[in-house]
């Protein structure tokens, strides 16, 4: 008896010995990534002709030619049915080669197109290969970070994410079978995390994901896409001039309107208005015009635009999806020839309702590891009912976080919210978010003062420590990478430039992005009398 113990015993410390070793050297594998990117990837017809790649003009576009006479003197006429008709008229056009069937599918064969070692076309003069939803760069071909392979996945963004999470666990697969590891992590941006969560929804169990990785995440949805898929645009007139106020009146703020002379005057005349009270007026006869546009005319354009691509269906909040569907195809008629579409619509809001549950279950199961990095500080475009809320101009924080609190773009938590928060290290030091209501408050970030479409290198340097920690990353591991952070750098695009820093103390006199709202017409006037100036100036010049 004793000699079993003895041995019993002998053994569970020569493996309590090794358990160690055996961790140490997990902790430090270095799995390959795939990365899905968002929406835009350059379309092409089966005979090769570049189509339409989200790249349009629309200001040039609707003001070329007869387009803004007509609309104009439909508006003068209050004639709304012609106005609908017109409008219809001139944006179709600009879809037809690029819309879906019924189905939701590219029947006519357009896509993206590849050549023979699997780089995107992105040039007509080099238009061959062939078309596939999704392709994934031969093993040799991988963009490296140091040691870090990392896959860069291109796909139709137009078509379901389910359908496409089928196509990323084939490029799972091939990495693996390529590259002999035993997980890949997978980093999704904007779209992309939409396929990502289909994919993790459907297939996550397998483990074959180490780290899942969402940055300004649309999983749980996109105000403006519920107000244009539901018709129910809303234009506020204090969320419009805290936009406009943002963008001229905050210091360093004013380039991001670009150079264009008529925009900056228009955003003077907009702040004037609502400085002298008569901006609240003309947003009731606006609302008034787009309410009857709504009405009429959205469901018929979308139903020749975004309203056949499922992907776009996906950033639609749950609790809008059915209105949506019901507001754009109205009729029995409809609902039985857009049949295939709504089948995939509801087949992704199946797997979305269930999200939280999954990622949590997954995440403390140890199947696979999640990560939110989300964005803040900028006023969302003002065409929604959430327009007030804090954003990257695009997606709400609160829906990009997976539910944090956060207080109005113009405002902050009341001491008595914060005074009630349980754990106060959550909450940032400019007391606009509490991030102890997020799904995994241990591993979301926020940057603040980078929009939506901006993807620095230093956020790149977070995602890259993350998914090397292979599950022990969370706020407080790196000391670079606290739970807010600030980002300091120029440029708002992919080209952007820059770093972040922590966020550890708040001089509310250095906040600049607080209180730009102003009431002060004297000010106004100044102000569009300068751009005024600035726009002749710019006339006279050519």
């Amino acid at each position: 008896m004793k000699r079993g113990i003895s041995c019993f015993l002998a053994l569970l410390m020569t493996f309590m010995l090794f358990v160690p070793s055996f961790a140490a050297g997990e902790s430090n594998v270095v799995y390959p990534t795939l990365y899905l990117e968002g929406q835009g990837f350059p379309l092409y017809t089966e005979d090769l002709k570049h189509i339409y790649s989200l790249d349009v003009d629309w200001i040039s576009y609707i003001t070329q030619g007869d387009n803004i006479k007509t609309l104009l003197t439909d508006v003068a006429l209050m004639n709304y049915d012609k106005y609908a008709e017109d409008l219809y008229d001139i944006i179709a056009p600009v879809y037809e080669e690029v819309i879906l069937d019924e189905n939701g599918e590219a029947s006519d064969g357009s896509g993206i197109r590849w050549n023979d070692y699997g780089y995107a076309v992105y040039s007509k003069r080099n238009p061959a290969g062939k078309c596939y939803q999704f392709v994934v760069l031969a093993d040799n071909l991988p963009v490296t970070r140091g040691s870090f392979p990392v896959y860069r996945a291109h796909y139709d963004w137009r078509l379901s994410p389910v359908v496409l999470a089928e196509d990323v666990r084939g490029a799972i697969d091939t990495i693996l079978a390529r590259t002999g590891a035993k997980k890949v992590n997978l980093v999704s941006r904007c779209l992309g995390t939409n396929i990502a969560s289909a994919y993790m929804a459907k297939y996550g169990d397998e483990g074959k994901v180490n780290e899942c990785v969402f940055y300004a995440s649309s999983i749980d949805g996109i105000g403006l896409a519920n107000a244009i898929f539901t018709g129910d645009i809303t234009i506020d007139a204090q969320s419009l001039d805290s936009f406009v106020q943002y963008y001229i009146s905050v210091p360093g703020n004013e380039a991001l309107l670009g150079d264009d002379s008529t925009t900056q005057l228009v955003a003077a005349i907009l702040t004037l208005l609502y400085n002298v009270k008569q901006l609240g007026y003309g947003m009731s006869v606006i609302q008034a015009l787009v309410n009857s546009i709504q009405k009429i005319a959205l469901p018929k354009i979308m139903k020749a635009c975004y309203g056949t691509f499922p992907s776009y269906w996906s950033m639609v909040s749950v609790d809008s999806v059915q209105k949506g569907i019901d507001f754009i195809y109205s009729t029995e008629e409809e609902k039985e020839t857009y049949a295939g579409i709504i089948e995939k619509i509801n087949e992704y809001y199946d797997l979305q309702v269930k999200f939280d549950e999954t990622f949590t279950a997954q995440h403390n199961n140890g199947v696979a590891y999640y990560s939110v990095i989300s964005k803040y500080s900028f006023p969302l475009i003002p065409l929604s009912s959430d327009a007030r809320e804090e954003s990257d101009i695009f997606v709400s924080t609160n829906k990009m976080s997976l539910g944090a609190t956060c207080a109005d773009s113009n405002g902050k938590l009341s001491d008595s919210y914060i005074a009630s928060v349980e754990n106060p290290k959550y909450v940032s030091a400019d007391k606009k978010i509490d991030a102890s209501t997020c799904l995994f408050p241990e591993r979301t970030w926020f940057v603040k003062g980078l929009e939506h479409k901006a993807f620095p290198d230093c956020v790149n340097d977070l995602i890259l420590a993350i998914c090397k920690s292979n599950g022990t990353m969370t706020i407080e591991t790196d000391e670079r990478f606290t739970q807010f952070l600030q980002y300091e750098g120029t440029g708002t695009s992919d080209n952007a430039t820059g770093k972040v820093t922590p966020i550890l103390t708040m001089d509310d006199t250095t906040d600049t992005t607080q209180g730009y709202t102003k009431n002060n017409p004297f000010k106004a006037l100044f102000n569009f009398l300068t751009k005024l100036f600035r726009m002749l100036t710019n006339l006279f010049k050519k």
